[in-house]
């Protein structure tokens, strides 16, 4: 189950979104896309819900104000964001994984 999955004990937060809500969401999110190999994602909603939809499992989970959802590498989804949601993206990869990176700690979008 969706629910169920967990990040990986080697991993650590590299980068995050600001918050979004329904009207600064981009675009990109609202259609398939999926993390890069090797790279974690951590859906957080703060306020409302977003419907995260995984698509190679053809599964679906409602995450609510004060949960998260774990996504997978390469995994191809998409959110759909209540007009109400605000929420955050995190980004975790092994330890080892881009240690001189330029883009290490900086926000996305």
């Amino acid at each position: 189950m969706l629910s169920d999955l967990e990040l990986p004990g080697d991993v650590s937060k590299y980068k995050e979104t600001r918050i979004f809500n329904a009207t600064t969401v981009p675009k990109g999110l609202l259609k398939d896309h999926a993390t890069k190999p090797e790279v974690w994602g951590r859906l957080n909603v703060h306020v409302g819900t977003v419907l995260y939809v995984d698509i190679a499992s053809a599964q679906e989970r409602e995450v609510t104000s004060g949960s998260f959802q774990i996504i997978e590498p390469e995994a191809l989804h998409f959110i759909q964001p209540s007009q109400d949601a605000e929420f955050h993206v995190e980004f975790y990869r092994s330890d080892t994984e881009g240690v001189d990176s330029p883009h290490k700690g900086k926000p996305l979008f």
